[in-house]
């Protein structure tokens, strides 16, 4: 059996493994494994060995912008996010999972979608990129290289998109050329998003029917406007979140609708939390700002 490491370049032999074992008895010497003989008198027993599931095939990130934990758990206990219950109880979730610092919208998706840290990425608390900090081994102007350019290079063939209602994510959506579509349906505050943004679900949920895609992105940012107008404590809050649990069931209906539900892995993720207790803002330096739940199916 040939072991291989992925990388960069491609797909090399790493190791190659013999059926050479040691003799237990006698470590000095050595044996070939094979089929076992069988003793006379003795009787064979047919075991049945479920084969593994196959590996998944697609992969979509659910990006629900600004929803904090504290607000999360509220609607879990008084039963408004049945489909993120039923994602938790399928699948492995972190409630404490850290954004990048500062904890704001736009750096904090440049590290998700990027991979690595400001530091790195060179974006900070604004809306645009700067050569102040960059890898040193980069050109002038060179974007880092986002999860969508990664995958092509490793899988050219791969298909790929991305739904989303914030405009400035666009530019860490380039190039386009490594996306099979790239849907931007903008709004720009609580009134506007709540209106726009279930056409966007609808619209990707019926391109994951219609195109599968194989490494997906949908971007939900109505918690984090109405968070910015109203707080946390406002009484339609937990509305809201009930409203984008229905968003995600309508994406789990559609990935069980073309058949690709056992063979997709789903995150689920939000790039910042609400300075309590009112929820108005975030970007500054506390648990409830950083701290964010991490959920993972397939």
């Amino acid at each position: 059996m040939v072991d291989k490491v992925f990388t960069r370049q491609g797909i090399y032999p790493f190791q190659l493994r013999t059926s050479v074992t040691k003799n237990q008895a006698n470590p000095g010497a050595r044996s070939l494994r094979g089929p076992a003989r069988e003793m006379p008198g003795s009787h064979r027993h047919r075991v049945s060995v479920t084969p593994p599931p196959p590996p998944p095939r697609h992969a979509v990130l659910l990006g629900i912008d600004g929803l904090p934990v504290a607000s999360l758990h509220a609607a879990l206990a008084l039963g408004l996010a049945p489909n993120l219950k039923a994602l938790r109880d399928e699948g492995a979730y972190t409630d404490d999972a850290r954004v990048t610092s500062p904890s704001s919208s736009f750096s904090s998706w440049a590290s998700t979608l990027f991979g690595v840290p400001p530091e790195f990425h060179g974006i900070n608390d604004t809306w645009r990129f700067t050569d102040s900090v960059r890898p040193a081994t980069y050109a002038k102007q060179t974007l880092w290289p986002n999860l969508f350019v990664a995958a092509r290079e490793q899988r050219p063939a791969l298909s790929t998109a991305a739904y989303f209602s914030w405009p400035p994510l666009a530019k860490l959506l380039l190039p386009k050329r490594s996306l099979n579509a790239s849907v931007l349906q903008p709004c720009g505050n609580c009134n506007e998003c709540r209106i726009v943004e279930p056409k966007l679900v609808d619209a990707y949920a019926e391109a994951l029917k219609a195109h599968q895609y194989e490494l997906s992105w949908l971007y939900i940012d109505v918690i984090d406007e109405c968070g910015h107008m109203y707080g946390t404590s406002w009484p339609g809050y937990l509305k809201l979140v009930r409203r984008v649990d229905a968003w995600v069931g309508r994406v789990l209906k559609a990935l069980e609708a073309s058949g690709m539900r056992s063979r997709t892995t789903i995150l689920v993720m939000s790039d910042h939390g609400r300075l309590a207790p009112e929820g108005k803002s975030h970007g500054g330096f506390t648990t409830a700002e950083l701290a964010v739940q991490w959920l993972l199916v397939g």
